[in-house]
């Protein structure tokens, strides 16, 4: 399986809702190693497919990206679905479970920015317990 831009979006903002105080501004093309407009597109996708909301978009005059504000946004209902069926995650597991499940997931994908992105998400979720 290999993920498209707009998956590996979708997965770090899953991945950072599995905490109990979730901060998407976390998620930014630098901490997934994604160029600024691949990201900025995967996100205007994430939001007209009803996967986010919450997504703020400061426009530059030529209706190309100037800049998106990650801050506000959250998971819908469709989004965590979306996540749990193709990721394989059962929804049974808890925060942290999901969290490895993910951190292993990317391990055999090759994607190395996420996995480091979980990681970082799973010491979070490993202080406040």
């Amino acid at each position: 399986m290999k993920l498209d831009a707009k998956q590996q979006v979708l997965l770090a903002l899953y991945t950072e809702y599995q905490k109990d105080l979730p901060k998407m501004k976390n998620i930014t093309c630098t901490a997934l190693n994604m160029d600024i407009d691949v990201f900025n597109t995967a996100l205007k996708k994430l939001s007209t497919e009803k996967y986010i909301e919450g997504l703020f978009i400061y426009a530059a005059d030529n209706d190309e990206f100037y800049a998106v504000s990650t801050d506000n946004i959250y998971l819908t209902r469709e989004g965590i679905e979306y996540v749990e069926h193709t990721f394989g995650i059962q929804k049974e597991l808890n925060n942290a479970d999901k969290i490895k499940y993910i951190i292993k997931k990317c391990g055999v994908l090759g994607l190395q920015a996420l996995k480091i992105f979980g990681t970082a998400a799973l010491e979070h979720i490993n202080d406040i317990i």
